[in-house]
């Protein structure tokens, strides 16, 4: 293989443990992954991945995100991005990143609320901002229908069709071509940097 494109658009997320086994893939061992921080020491923690050794790959690898990647596909894009390990490519994600507990109250309600907040490995909080993208690359609204309708019938996506969905009848959707020339070059630069 040289080189990976993970898909995360429109990835709900889920698991903060199999979020950052995801990581762990692609990550040294016992590399910090995303924390927490909260008003109290307790709510204070880091999450790395496994410490055991293995072989983990370096080819390049690109991740692709939009408004729908939220959660857990925030905190894998976010640490991949921050610890250089792959470039992010897309939409600014969602912005969801809270511990939330929920409270049983007497009266057999539960009230839900925010204790802490996702970190990427950088700082950046997650809540409210989402991740930004390395390389902003916008979809239309037909392209996201289509990427919808592909999935929802097929559970693979040829390669001849997944042209279609970054094509746009509207030039103001296109990148500049400096902006695809500065991703080819940041995509091989990274391939090389594994290399070396």
């Amino acid at each position: 293989m040289e080189g990976l494109i993970l898909d995360l658009r429109n990835n709900p997320g889920g698991l903060l443990n199999s979020a950052v086994d995801v990581c762990a893939q692609f990550l040294p061992p016992s590399t910090k992954v995303v924390s927490t921080q909260g008003r109290v020491a307790s709510q204070q923690r880091e999450y790395t991945t496994s410490g055991a050794a293995k072989e983990r790959p370096h080819f390049p690898m690109a991740v692709l995100v939009n408004e729908g990647s939220a959660s857990g596909a925030e905190i894998v894009s976010g640490a991949l991005k921050d610890l250089h390990r792959a470039i992010v490519v897309g939409e600014t994600t969602f912005g969801k990143g809270s511990v939330q507990n929920v409270m049983q109250l007497p009266d057999g309600s539960a009230l839900r609320f925010t204790t802490a907040k996702y970190y990427t490995p950088s700082k950046q909080v997650i809540h409210g901002n989402g991740v930004t993208p390395n390389i902003r690359v916008p979809m239309s609204v037909e392209q996201e229908r289509q990427l919808f309708t592909a999935r929802s019938s097929s559970d693979t996506i040829k390669p001849d069709e997944d042209k279609n969905f970054i094509k746009s009848t509207d030039p103001a959707k296109h990148s500049s071509s400096d902006e695809r020339r500065a991703g080819k070059a940041a995509f091989h630069g990274a391939k090389q940097r594994r290399h070396d």
